[in-house]
């Protein structure tokens, strides 16, 4: 982590101003105060499988993946100026949705047991959860109808997941208000098939 840490301020302070314009260009109309990143602990370097540029579209990866042990999955603030972690919130699985951060500071981001999630952004706490019945790897969204603030999600499992996790596909849209009240269903059955990965031995 250490190395996450270093190497996100190097980031920072040395090849940034090379690549400034691109990167201005990219976050037009976005003005963050913390790094937040989806991390999912498998062994591998995304920067050397896709040798791809910032704002480059890429896919069609193949690799393995390694059981890490019990938490393979983390949602992480990195305070990039102190060089280091704010704080964790960590997951058995691996966590392939993106995040999102409101003005208001809540933190959404899903996860592939089909908790859709609210985080305080400034201390992980979880605020609130929704299991959507099959595990997330979309982004959530967020829009204002009349004056209401909305989130939306997409829930379906799919992906690397789908091989050694055991729990509905799904495919469904879930959108809530932000200050809504919902309750969610007890009726999931979820399963991780220890034996379909190989543990990672250094």
């Amino acid at each position: 982590m250490q190395k996450l840490i270093q190497g996100t301020h190097q980031f920072r302070s040395e090849d940034f101003l090379p690549l400034q314009g691109l990167f201005e260009h990219l976050a037009k109309g976005q003005n963050p105060e913390t790094l937040f990143i989806t991390c999912s602990d498998s062994r591998i370097d995304p920067n050397m499988l896709t040798r791809s540029k910032p704002g480059d579209l890429f896919m069609g990866v193949d690799y393995q993946m390694y059981r890490m042990g019990d938490t393979i999955g983390r949602v992480m603030a990195i305070d990039v100026a102190n060089k280091k972690i704010a704080w964790q919130s960590e997951s058995p699985l691996p966590l392939f949705s993106g995040m999102l951060v409101t003005k208001g500071g809540l933190l959404f981001t899903g996860d592939q047991r089909g908790r859709f999630l609210a985080l305080d952004k400034k201390s992980g706490k979880e605020l609130w959860s929704f299991q959507t019945g099959s595990g997330i790897n979309a982004s959530p969204i967020t829009y204002e109808i009349d004056g209401k603030q909305y989130v939306a999600i997409l829930s379906g499992l799919g992906g690397d997941p789908s091989f050694y996790y055991s729990a509905p596909k799904g495919g469904m849209l879930w959108v809530f208000a932000v200050d809504g009240k919902v309750d969610q269903g007890e009726g999931y059955n979820q399963q991780v098939i220890e034996t379909m990965l190989p543990s990672y031995e250094q």
